[in-house]
């Protein structure tokens, strides 16, 4: 028997509804969505979140003082002192499977009267708590230099000193990796050791782990 025009409209309207309540009956049935790509966010509780935090568009606290830094996209410009993101670190330093942040920002200073002070870094180092971005500490780079000078034991005096600012190097094994130069300013080669130290965070602040590790420099 021919199926007239209005035959083949009926055909397809009652195709669809079938198939309308396939699909519905899948979904109540709790079918599994698609798996998410290879590219997709990390999820809630993965231990990365603090990735997604964008610390180059970041207002970061200026160490004893009551000024703020606020950088955009990287960068701060003021009339005495440029700001700019050196490098950010990821690890986990006290082994709760989440990962922190430690955030150096280089300073150049344009009215320094010393060459030696006309660049350093401030140090940060964010976590993650209750959901929110929460500053652990300022990395105090005085207390890391009289960490490299107490154990400076060179013949010469003139070499019993620090040279350069410390820079964080990473995390590794739950501890801030502190790189630095021993030596000083009169000491015949001034950058004459290079120094790794290494800290634990004891939940208050960064602690020494052992004395610092140093070896001849090979510059």
């Amino acid at each position: 028997m021919k199926t007239g025009t209005g035959g083949t409209w009926i055909c397809a309207v009652l195709i669809f509804v079938c198939l309308t309540a396939e699909i519905s009956v899948l979904a109540q049935a709790g079918a599994k969505p698609a798996s998410q790509g290879a590219g997709s966010a990390s999820p809630v509780g993965s231990g990365r979140e603090i990735r997604r935090v964008d610390f180059r568009n970041f207002t970061f606290p200026k160490p004893r003082q009551a000024a703020a830094i606020q950088l955009r996209n990287g960068k701060q410009e003021t009339q005495d002192e440029n700001y700019s993101i050196s490098r950010i670190i990821y690890g986990d330093l006290n082994g709760d499977g989440h990962e922190e942040a430690a955030v150096s920002i280089g300073v150049d200073n344009k009215i320094a009267a010393n060459p030696q002070n006309a660049y350093y870094e401030y140090d940060y180092v964010y976590a993650m708590r209750n959901g929110k971005v929460t500053l652990l500490a300022i990395v105090d780079q005085s207390e890391i230099y009289r960490d490299v000078r107490r154990f400076l034991n060179d013949p010469d005096q003139n070499c019993n000193d620090m040279l350069g600012n410390p820079v964080i190097r990473g995390i590794a094994h739950g501890l801030l990796l502190v790189g630095a130069t021993g030596g000083g300013r009169f000491c015949p080669k001034p950058d004459k050791y290079d120094v790794t130290l290494r800290y634990r965070w004891d939940g208050a602040r960064f602690i020494l782990v052992g004395k610092p590790l140093m070896t001849l420099s090979r510059k």
